[in-house]
């Protein structure tokens, strides 16, 4: 049996030459069938009855920049209109700021994310009942 780390790399390889999320499994045990004659995705390893949600989350963080100015108000007035400055790189999480962003719900979620893994950086998360 191939590892599933294996597996993932090999997904994330499909992903990245164009396979859509939704088909990666698909064609990947396809490609197990033809070369190794192997079931790569054992029914036990699947979730069934359970698809990916996007659960949009915000927090704040803390930053500063140094900005070459007349007066610290002069400064100020600058980073606040500025535009296409990439964010601070030293930011700081603040505590107790982290929630779930309900309100985008809709947004982040209008598209069917399969019950495959869309592979990238994500780490996907299974909920269990009775959380």
């Amino acid at each position: 049996m191939i590892e599933k780390e294996k597996i993932k790399l090999a997904e994330k390889c499909l992903m990245d030459n164009g396979i859509e999320a939704n088909e990666v499994e698909t064609v990947l045990q396809a490609i197990g069938y033809i070369l190794i004659d192997e079931e790569l995705y054992p029914e036990g390893d699947k979730v069934p009855d359970m698809k990916i949600w996007k659960v949009p989350v915000c927090w704040q963080a803390c930053g500063h920049y140094f900005v070459r100015a007349k007066s610290f108000e002069d400064a100020a007035k600058y980073i606040e209109k500025a535009k296409d400055i990439p964010l601070p790189a030293d930011a700081d999480f603040i505590d107790s700021t982290f929630k779930v962003d309900y309100e985008g719900k809709g947004i982040h979620n209008n598209e069917d994310y399969g019950t495959v893994d869309p592979i990238d950086t994500t780490t996907i998360y299974t909920a269990t009942s009775g959380l």
